[in-house]
């Protein structure tokens, strides 16, 4: 159980032509309509959404799911979006805190921590880092296993 082919029952509704133009935008290996890709990133981490999955209701999905290089690949995106109508909706941890990311409309579900994990400067003399969406930190527990966790 939890192990079967993730299928579902509404096919993606994104046009051919929005597909190709975002692709060319965030690089074509970056972007999927598949159902398993939409449905993971348009579920969380809540014991609601777990036990709808586990009975087969995977709720709303996006149509399309992209996984953004940087800053400037996301304000292509969005731009392109919004001049399309096309829905934005943004996966951060997955973490369904808020539910800010369930894509009730269909449309384009951004992944952020895909790419968007380094640390872009450091400044010893302001003692500040500065760091994209989703940089990580490891630390190393008492017994020798190494962990990360959001900056």
């Amino acid at each position: 159980m939890g192990n079967e082919p993730v299928m579902l029952d509404s096919p993606s509704r994104i046009q051919e032509e929005h597909l190709n133009r975002l692709g060319a935008i965030a690089g074509i290996e970056n972007v999927s309509s598949d159902d398993y890709s939409r449905l993971k990133y348009s579920s969380g981490k809540t014991a609601e959404e777990a036990i709808s999955l586990r009975q087969g209701i995977p709720g709303k999905t996006a149509d399309l799911v992209i996984h953004p290089k940087n800053k400037d690949g996301v304000k292509k995106i969005v731009l392109y979006c919004n001049e399309h109508g096309l829905p934005v909706y943004v996966y951060g941890g997955g973490s369904s805190v808020i539910l800010g990311f369930l894509p009730v409309w269909g449309g384009v579900t951004l992944v952020m921590n895909t790419h968007m994990n380094r640390v872009l400067s450091f400044s010893e003399t302001n003692q500040t880092i500065t760091v994209e969406p989703f940089a990580l930190i490891y630390r190393k527990r008492k017994d020798g296993t190494e962990s990360h966790v959001p900056l």
